[in-house]
C-alpha cells in the first residue's frame, strides 16, 4: 500500500487493529507505536516521525480496535519512507505489513 501526502498537510489515519483473521481486536491494555524511516539510500536510523499511544495516536473505540493517527508534516522532507504500526500487549509485539509513505512538494502553500 502507498499513501501520498503533500508536504505541510496534516495526516489523519483512521485505523482498525485486527487479528490474523481480520477480526477487530480490543485495544484494552494495548500500546500502539508507529514510525517512518527513509527508504534506501537514505539513513534508515533516523525516523521521519515516531508517534505512540497518547502522543499522536488516540484510541477512538478501543472495544472495536479503532484508533486515529495524527501527524503534522510541516518539517518533513520530500521523499519516500517505509512505515509500519506496532501493537504491544503483555510484552508481546505484533507489527503490520510495511507500507510506503510518499511526501510530495506542496504547490500552493500558506504564504510563509
Amino acid at each position: 500500500m502507498t499513501i501520498e501526502v503533500k508536504q505541510g498537510d496534516d495526516i489523519e489515519w483512521n485505523n482498525i487493529a485486527t487479528d490474523a483473521s481480520a477480526v477487530p481486536i480490543s485495544l484494552d491494555g494495548v500500546f500502539i507505536k508507529s514510525e517512518a524511516r527513509p527508504q534506501a539510500p537514505e539513513s534508515p536510523t533516523i525516523p521521519l516521525f515516531s508517534v505512540s499511544s497518547g502522543d499522536g495516536i488516540t484510541v477512538t473505540d478501543g472495544e472495536n480496535g479503532l484508533y486515529l493517527i495524527h501527524i503534522k508534516t510541516d518539517d518533513f522532507k520530500v521523499g519516500k519512507y517505509d512505515i509500519d504500526i506496532m501493537y504491544e500487549k503483555n510484552n508481546k509485539f505484533i507489527s503490520t505489513d510495511v507500507f510506503e509513505l510518499i511526501i510530495v512538494e506542496d504547490v500552493t502553500n500558506d504564504g510563509n
